[in-house]
């Protein structure tokens, strides 16, 4: 399976604007296919129950040896590569981080949302997640 060692952490940390408890979901990722793209620590964060607060992704990219910062917002379906002020990870130093221009535009990028893509398929805590507030947004018939 391409997404090995992974753990759940649900923990007492509160969300300053809505009081939900935030859950992690960590482990490592790999591509079956892509014998080029190493194998990459991946940490998922979001909001339990909050759908609206997004998903968080801190990935190791071993090239740079740094992580990248990334959203996903349920309302665009979409990957956003963030800058080390927009989302806070803590005990992450932001020189531990990737800034936004370092990736987009890049063959890193490429390589970024591939591996993403599988955390997304197979990560079964995130997978829960997002079955649970993934809305249908298209049209009505």
């Amino acid at each position: 399976m391409p997404v090995e060692e992974q753990i759940e952490d649900i923990t007492d940390i509160a969300c300053e604007c809505c009081g939900f408890k935030t859950v992690y979901s960590s482990g490592f990722v790999y591509l079956e296919d892509e014998e080029d793209i190493p194998e990459a620590e991946y940490v998922a964060r979001w909001i339990d129950g909050k759908g609206d607060h997004g998903v968080s992704f801190l990935v190791y990219i071993e090239s740079f040896e740094k992580y990248v910062s990334v959203m996903f917002d349920f309302d665009q379906h979409a990957f956003t590569v963030v800058n080390p002020d927009d989302n806070d990870w803590g005990d992450v130093e932001d020189t531990e981080l990737l800034d936004r221009d370092q990736i987009v535009d890049t063959d890193h990028a490429i390589d970024l949302f591939k591996l993403l893509d599988e955390i997304w398929l197979k990560d079964k805590s995130l997978n829960k997640f997002a079955e649970m507030v993934m809305v249908d947004t298209g049209p009505v018939d």
